[in-house]
């Protein structure tokens, strides 16, 4: 049986990544690497939100303001 299921991002991961952009904000860059398969994590800021997405998992968590 086939299934198109997705991973989900837990709350852990979420802080966890949320840490990794305020270092990137801080500091240009950051350490922290992709909680699913420890590639490189990718920052894309603009001014209502953020999104965080791996180099190379379907790893992403998108925030979007009002």
């Amino acid at each position: 049986m086939a299934t198109d299921a997705k991973r989900e991002v837990t709350e852990d991961e979420l802080l966890f990544v949320e840490e990794a952009l305020s270092e990137y904000e801080l500091l240009g860059s950051s350490a922290k690497k992709c909680p699913w398969c420890t590639s490189e994590l990718m920052f894309n800021i603009s001014a209502s939100g953020y999104s965080i997405h791996c180099s190379k998992c379907e790893f992403k968590v998108t925030v979007r303001g009002i």
